[in-house]
Protein backbone atom coordinates (compact mmCIF):
# COMPACT_ATOMS: atom_id res chain seq x y z
CA UNK A 1 0.00 0.00 0.00
CA UNK A 2 1.17 3.90 -0.72
CA UNK A 3 1.61 5.80 2.38
CA UNK A 4 1.24 8.88 1.20
CA UNK A 5 -2.23 8.09 -0.72
CA UNK A 6 -4.12 9.70 2.36
CA UNK A 7 -2.67 12.57 2.25
CA UNK A 8 -3.65 15.57 0.72
CA UNK A 9 -2.06 18.00 -1.14
CA UNK A 10 -2.24 22.11 0.03
CA UNK A 11 -4.28 23.94 -1.26
CA UNK A 12 -2.45 27.17 -3.91
CA UNK A 13 -2.31 30.34 -2.31
CA UNK A 14 -4.91 32.32 -3.41
CA UNK A 15 -3.83 34.86 -6.57
CA UNK A 16 -2.75 38.40 -6.23
CA UNK A 17 -5.55 40.91 -6.81
CA UNK A 18 -3.92 44.25 -6.28
CA UNK A 19 -5.04 46.96 -8.78
CA UNK A 20 -3.72 50.79 -8.71
CA UNK A 21 -6.72 53.31 -8.62
CA UNK A 22 -6.01 56.39 -10.88
CA UNK A 23 -4.68 58.24 -7.99
CA UNK A 24 -2.26 55.54 -7.00
CA UNK A 25 -1.05 55.67 -10.64
CA UNK A 26 -0.43 59.20 -10.38
CA UNK A 27 1.46 58.90 -7.06
CA UNK A 28 3.60 56.03 -8.24
CA UNK A 29 4.52 57.91 -11.50
CA UNK A 30 5.30 61.04 -9.76
CA UNK A 31 7.15 59.26 -7.31
CA UNK A 32 9.11 57.41 -10.18
CA UNK A 33 10.17 60.67 -11.99
CA UNK A 34 13.55 61.20 -12.75
CA UNK A 35 15.18 63.60 -9.73
CA UNK A 36 19.03 63.88 -8.69
CA UNK A 37 20.33 60.15 -9.05
CA UNK A 38 16.45 58.44 -10.02
CA UNK A 39 16.51 56.73 -13.13
CA UNK A 40 15.32 58.09 -15.96
CA UNK A 41 14.09 54.73 -17.39
CA UNK A 42 11.64 54.37 -14.58
CA UNK A 43 8.41 56.09 -15.24
CA UNK A 44 9.22 55.08 -19.28
CA UNK A 45 9.20 51.10 -17.66
CA UNK A 46 6.28 51.86 -15.41
CA UNK A 47 3.84 53.01 -18.39
CA UNK A 48 4.85 50.92 -20.69
CA UNK A 49 3.78 48.25 -18.42
CA UNK A 50 1.00 49.26 -17.57
CA UNK A 51 0.34 49.77 -21.30
CA UNK A 52 0.94 46.55 -22.51
CA UNK A 53 1.50 44.08 -19.33
CA UNK A 54 4.95 43.14 -20.40
CA UNK A 55 6.29 41.06 -17.47
CA UNK A 56 9.40 43.11 -15.95
CA UNK A 57 11.50 39.86 -18.00
CA UNK A 58 9.96 40.90 -21.26
CA UNK A 59 9.93 44.62 -20.54
CA UNK A 60 14.10 44.39 -19.97
CA UNK A 61 14.83 41.94 -22.78
CA UNK A 62 13.15 44.13 -25.22
CA UNK A 63 14.75 45.72 -28.14
CA UNK A 64 14.34 48.76 -30.66
CA UNK A 65 15.16 46.52 -33.19
CA UNK A 66 11.60 44.37 -32.18
CA UNK A 67 9.53 47.45 -31.56
CA UNK A 68 7.61 48.51 -34.78
CA UNK A 69 6.34 52.08 -33.88
CA UNK A 70 4.47 52.66 -37.37
CA UNK A 71 2.54 49.31 -37.12
CA UNK A 72 2.31 49.74 -33.24
CA UNK A 73 3.88 46.89 -32.32
CA UNK A 74 6.73 45.24 -30.17
CA UNK A 75 7.54 41.51 -30.97
CA UNK A 76 8.25 39.31 -27.57
CA UNK A 77 11.41 37.12 -28.58
CA UNK A 78 11.13 34.86 -25.10
CA UNK A 79 8.23 34.78 -23.00
CA UNK A 80 7.60 33.48 -19.62
CA UNK A 81 5.84 30.50 -21.01
CA UNK A 82 8.59 30.03 -23.82
CA UNK A 83 6.29 31.54 -26.78
CA UNK A 84 7.37 34.57 -28.70
CA UNK A 85 4.46 36.88 -29.48
CA UNK A 86 4.03 40.38 -30.41
CA UNK A 87 2.15 43.07 -28.39
CA UNK A 88 0.23 45.85 -29.85
CA UNK A 89 1.22 49.57 -28.35
CA UNK A 90 -1.40 51.64 -27.87
CA UNK A 91 -0.96 55.22 -27.92
CA UNK A 92 0.40 56.29 -24.78
CA UNK A 93 3.33 53.25 -25.10
CA UNK A 94 3.57 54.78 -28.45
CA UNK A 95 4.04 58.51 -27.21
CA UNK A 96 6.11 56.99 -24.52
CA UNK A 97 8.61 54.98 -26.14
CA UNK A 98 8.80 57.75 -29.27
CA UNK A 99 10.20 60.02 -26.36
CA UNK A 100 13.29 58.12 -25.43
CA UNK A 101 16.18 58.16 -26.14
CA UNK A 102 18.01 55.12 -27.66
CA UNK A 103 20.40 53.48 -25.54
CA UNK A 104 23.51 52.31 -27.16
CA UNK A 105 22.99 48.53 -26.29
CA UNK A 106 19.58 48.77 -28.31
CA UNK A 107 17.40 47.73 -25.35
CA UNK A 108 14.55 49.76 -25.12
CA UNK A 109 14.88 49.51 -20.94
CA UNK A 110 18.78 49.43 -20.60
CA UNK A 111 18.95 48.26 -16.64
CA UNK A 112 19.49 45.32 -15.12
CA UNK A 113 16.66 43.65 -13.15
CA UNK A 114 18.19 44.32 -9.73
CA UNK A 115 18.15 47.78 -10.56
CA UNK A 116 14.68 47.99 -11.83
CA UNK A 117 13.38 46.59 -9.09
CA UNK A 118 15.28 48.73 -6.86
CA UNK A 119 14.79 51.69 -8.43
CA UNK A 120 10.48 50.81 -8.19
CA UNK A 121 10.95 49.53 -4.45
CA UNK A 122 12.21 53.19 -3.45
CA UNK A 123 9.57 54.36 -5.73
CA UNK A 124 6.61 52.27 -3.91
CA UNK A 125 7.48 53.93 -0.49
CA UNK A 126 7.64 57.23 -1.99
CA UNK A 127 4.11 56.72 -3.47
CA UNK A 128 2.62 55.13 0.04
CA UNK A 129 1.74 51.88 -1.54
CA UNK A 130 3.09 49.23 0.88
CA UNK A 131 0.82 46.45 -0.83
CA UNK A 132 2.45 47.05 -4.67
CA UNK A 133 4.80 45.13 -6.48
CA UNK A 134 5.63 45.30 -9.86
CA UNK A 135 3.80 42.43 -11.64
CA UNK A 136 0.89 43.79 -10.19
CA UNK A 137 0.82 46.25 -13.20
CA UNK A 138 -0.16 43.47 -14.71
CA UNK A 139 -3.01 42.75 -12.81
CA UNK A 140 -3.93 46.51 -13.19
CA UNK A 141 -3.55 46.68 -17.16
CA UNK A 142 -5.61 43.21 -17.55
CA UNK A 143 -8.39 44.96 -14.96
CA UNK A 144 -8.34 48.27 -16.47
CA UNK A 145 -9.59 46.56 -20.33
CA UNK A 146 -11.72 44.17 -18.45
CA UNK A 147 -13.51 47.36 -17.42
CA UNK A 148 -13.39 48.76 -20.36
CA UNK A 149 -15.51 45.33 -22.58
CA UNK A 150 -12.03 43.91 -23.62
CA UNK A 151 -13.51 40.21 -24.35
CA UNK A 152 -11.71 37.49 -22.11
CA UNK A 153 -10.49 35.81 -25.28
CA UNK A 154 -8.61 39.06 -26.51
CA UNK A 155 -7.56 39.58 -22.70
CA UNK A 156 -6.08 35.79 -23.29
CA UNK A 157 -4.24 36.53 -26.02
CA UNK A 158 -2.84 40.14 -25.65
CA UNK A 159 -1.52 39.25 -21.96
CA UNK A 160 0.16 35.81 -23.68
CA UNK A 161 -1.51 34.08 -21.06
CA UNK A 162 -2.21 30.24 -22.33
CA UNK A 163 -5.01 29.52 -19.91
CA UNK A 164 -8.60 31.32 -19.99
CA UNK A 165 -8.37 30.26 -16.04
CA UNK A 166 -4.93 33.22 -15.89
CA UNK A 167 -7.42 35.75 -17.65
CA UNK A 168 -9.72 35.43 -14.90
CA UNK A 169 -7.35 35.47 -11.62
CA UNK A 170 -5.76 38.37 -13.20
CA UNK A 171 -8.23 41.13 -14.89
CA UNK A 172 -10.68 41.92 -11.68
CA UNK A 173 -13.86 43.86 -12.34
CA UNK A 174 -14.92 46.68 -10.09
CA UNK A 175 -18.42 46.61 -7.98
CA UNK A 176 -19.75 49.73 -9.98
CA UNK A 177 -18.90 47.60 -13.31
CA UNK A 178 -20.70 44.60 -11.97
CA UNK A 179 -23.79 46.73 -10.81
CA UNK A 180 -23.81 48.26 -14.59
CA UNK A 181 -24.20 45.26 -15.81
CA UNK A 182 -27.31 43.82 -13.90
CA UNK A 183 -28.96 47.13 -14.29
CA UNK A 184 -28.66 47.19 -17.90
Amino acid sequence: SNPVAMVRKPSPPPGRSRVLSAEEEHRLLEAAAPLGRRSPWLVPAIVISLETAMRRGELLALKWDDVDLPRRLAYLRMTKNGTARFVPLSSKAIATLSDMSRSPDGRVIPMAAASLTKAFERARVRADLPDFRWHDLRHTWASHLAQRGVSDRHLQELGGWKDGKMVQRYSKLKVEHLLEAVNR
